[in-house]
């Protein structure tokens, strides 16, 4: 796999990062109608995973937005303990279920950086 690769299939990860479940973890703090999806229907973040850095660098600056709007609004509820929205989720369920999100796609990212520099077990 050569890095241009890589870059293209890293894209996807990143993507996946800013889409449901943890990058619309807002629409589970509001009883408004939810969020449009950020890249289409279902697995459609996999789709124009192109090796070109413009690409990558607006996959990076959506998650930054996402999750800076999600924390902003769970910053909000200062109660760990309060229930939201009509599923009734407490603000602690979905800080942590951002935590474990965001640590899957890390994990995602590390094997793809093994496949590049071939170094495993750091």
């Amino acid at each position: 796999m050569t890095r241009t690769t890589t870059l293209a299939t890293a894209k996807a990860p990143v993507r996946t990062a800013s889409s449901p479940p943890f990058g619309t973890s807002r629409n589970w703090i509001s009883d408004g109608d939810p969020l449009p999806k950020l890249y289409g229907e279902r697995d459609a973040d996999f789709h124009g995973a192109v090796a070109e850095q413009a690409a990558v660098d607006a996959a990076f600056a959506d998650v930054e937005r996402e999750q800076t709007a999600t924390d902003a609004a769970l910053a909000e509820h200062p109660d760990l303990g309060a229930r939201l929205a009509k599923d009734g989720i407490t603000v602690r369920e979905l800080w942590v279920h951002g935590i474990e999100e965001y640590a899957r796609h890390c994990g995602h990212a590390d094997l793809l950086r093994e496949r590049v520099d071939g170094r495993v077990g750091q």
